[in-house]
């Protein structure tokens, strides 16, 4: 049986929004580095895979950059975060099926532009967020009403989940990322301006409680295994899934009205990738989890079961989901420190990790989990470190 791998991975450099640098350009240099750092000639790339309307150069025009000899497949995914983990499942579905053997997955944002499409309707875009056309007229303003109405269903349930430890999620991320020198923010949030009413944007948020704003290109390159000249650094995909759940609504839902709350789509893709994997979460070394807010990768480690209902607030207090803790959970600092990229480039971490070459590497894992936010539709997969000769 054929195996899919993630046989490189690449990006761009990263920067903090209004960088000025070229969409098209920063796509183009994300290939080429995934490709370079998988040992693959780009001309062999025969499935490129991407986010709809990511404002950078169109799949067909990749393809024809990169100077690919024959690309069979051109798929874009228009599910926003939750296309994060599903262009990996995607390209491992054709690779599985033979239809390819080195499927280039991408995912590049310009942060401004990012937030104009959140914040401004576009009645004509075949889009995820055209859900949010219809909200807006009631308030409803983007991402952070829906993550605030979530976060206090579950404060409701859970008083433990207070604002203290929203206040400490987000200063334990910057603790991870003040061992990445990739990260944008370092520093430890001060008391005094995260309590500061000032600060405030939606429901419980402040505006450190949100992603870093960035300009970034991230790529994966997907093979079948074997497909390299260097399997000692092919990660193998064990799992991998996506799902809607059982009362699909669009990205911008209230998951708390839905009859099936708290199940999520990610309790679903979870159950549908430890099923595949055949092991529990017991078994996950190191998370890279979907972190718009400092409250979306706590709900989902919960969601993944990484942690019993209503403990995740004890594990933030503990310090275990440090890069050196107990159940490791973004080493890099994830999208809240890095650079927001809809959740891709935790992708690239988990891989790194799985290697032994991250910028925060934790203590040998051999299981990794990564995924997309809890609304759907959304994707997610479990990655294992390469065979050791």
């Amino acid at each position: 049986m054929v195996n899919a791998v993630i046989a490189g991975v690449g990006e761009a450099t990263l920067t903090p929004q209004g960088s000025g640098r070229a969409a098209d350009r920063m796509a183009v240099e994300a290939a080429l580095a995934a490709c370079r750092d998988a040992g693959v000639d780009p001309a062999q790339v025969d499935g490129i895979v991407k986010y709809t309307y990511d404002g950078a150069i169109s799949t067909m025009m990749l393809g024809a950059t990169l100077g690919a000899r024959e690309v069979r497949a051109f798929i874009e995914i228009p599910s926003g975060g939750g296309s994060s983990v599903a262009l990996v499942d995607v390209a491992r579905a054709l690779v599985l099926a033979g239809r390819a053997r080195a499927v280039l997955c991408l995912r590049t944002l310009l942060g401004a532009e990012w937030l104009r499409q959140m914040t401004t309707g576009d009645p004509l875009r075949p889009y995820y967020l055209d859900g949010v056309n219809y909200l807006r007229p009631a308030g409803w303003t983007g991402y952070l009403h829906m993550f605030a109405a979530l976060y206090e269903e579950y404060a409701a349930r859970y008083p433990s989940m207070s604002r203290e430890v929203l206040f400490a999620s987000a200063n334990l991320m910057r603790q991870n990322a003040a061992r990445n020198p990739e990260s944008i923010f370092k520093d430890p949030i001060p008391r005094e301006q995260y309590f500061d009413e000032a600060a405030r944007t939606v429901g419980p948020f402040t505006r450190y409680d949100e992603y870093a704003s960035s300009d970034l290109s991230c790529a994966v390159l997907v093979t079948a295994e074997g497909f390299t000249d260097s399997p000692a650094r092919e990660v193998l995909i064990v799992a991998s899934a996506q799902s809607h759940g059982p009362d699909p609504k669009t990205w911008f839902d209230l998951r708390p009205t839905s009859a099936s709350y708290p199940e999520s789509p990610s309790s679903w893709a979870a159950r549908a990738i430890y099923d595949e994997a055949g092991i529990g979460p017991g078994q996950i070394s190191v998370a890279t989890l979907y972190d718009c807010t400092s409250f979306t990768y706590l709900d989902l480690v919960e969601a993944f079961g990484l942690c019993g209902p209503g403990e995740v607030a004890e594990l933030v207090k503990d310090g275990a989901l440090l890069s050196d803790g107990a159940m490791p959970v973004n080493p890099h600092g994830g999208d809240l420190t890095c650079g927001y990229s809809a959740g891709f480039r935790h992708v690239l971490e988990a891989t790194r990790q799985l290697r032994g070459e991250a910028r925060n590497q934790t203590r040998d894992p051999e299981y990794a989990l990564v995924s997309a936010p809890q609304i759907g539709p959304t994707s997610a997969a479990i990655l294992k470190r390469p065979e050791r000769g």
